[in-house]
């Protein structure tokens, strides 16, 4: 895969996750057209970046935590 389009994907799989519209880490392989492990490398890259990301088994989404503590004043 080309340095831009695996840039692309990571910078899509960010906005997927802003918008807390992911599914489960299959779906997102899926939309995102890459291996499961891809994935996972992709949120390993973004934590290391210093985005907390967090998972709703609820829900089923992926979602950025600080959004979460400010809306919550911190909790």
């Amino acid at each position: 895969m080309r340095f831009l389009e695996k840039k692309e994907k990571i910078e899509i799989l960010h906005s997927i996750i802003e918008n807390k519209n992911t599914g489960t880490a299959t779906n997102l392989a899926d939309r995102l057209c890459v291996s499961l492990a891809t994935v996972e490398n992709y949120l390993a890259l973004l934590r290391e970046e210093g985005h907390q990301i967090g998972y709703c088994t609820g829900r089923k989404t992926y979602y950025l935590i600080e959004e979460k503590m400010q809306k919550y004043g911190g909790l």
